[in-house]
């Protein structure tokens, strides 16, 4: 880690939360926030880097499930801390299952858990309840994915070439679109 830029970058922080505090433009949250996780990226090891990386299909799926169990409608309506055998009331489900979702919805930021197995909205909880969000993960999660997962497997076929037709590329192969020979 180099402490020279770690610091650096705090400074830049701290100039760019105090602009933001005294005049408010968006640019310096903005700044102070992309400074923020250079700095995150900074003090992390490679191999925490790594293993964060690793879990954010994880994540993903969380929210996505935890969305299908009205977990973010449940929590956003919450006046006190939504206990978990409630959230799994609501589709059924096997609190156990649910718990195992709320932990990984709780590390992503997703959710509050002030005691253990009760939960408590956030302002990202609060927005999981809005369509443009909920629109956004659900067509990143069923239409997107399925081609970032194959599209190692594409270009392996296609000798690591850069892929020059936009109808020939990850997502045609993953969902196997023949290209239309009649232009519209």
């Amino acid at each position: 880690m180099n402490i020279q830029l770690a610091q650096n970058l705090q400074r830049e922080i701290k100039r760019s939360l105090d602009l933001f505090e005294s005049t408010g433009p968006e640019q310096s949250r903005a700044n102070a926030h992309e400074k923020a996780l250079h700095l995150a990226q900074a003090l992390a090891r490679p191999r925490e880097a790594i293993l964060r990386l690793s879990y954010l299909p994880s994540a993903l799926m969380a929210v996505k499930v935890a969305h299908d169990l009205n977990v973010f409608t449940l929590l956003a309506q919450a006046t006190r801390p939504v206990p978990l055998t409630e959230l799994a009331a609501s589709k059924a489900a096997d609190p156990r299952l649910v718990e195992q979702i709320m932990r990984t919805v709780v590390a992503s930021g997703f959710a509050e858990e002030p005691l253990p197995c009760e939960y408590l909205p956030n302002a990202i909880s609060r927005e999981m309840t809005e369509r443009g969000p909920i629109g956004m993960m659900e067509s990143i999660f069923l239409e997107f994915l399925p081609s970032i997962q194959k599209a190692s497997e594409y270009l392996r076929a296609i000798n690591y070439r850069n892929p020059d037709d936009r109808m020939r590329a990850p997502l045609q192969s993953s969902y196997r679109i023949m290209p239309t020979f009649t232009p519209f």
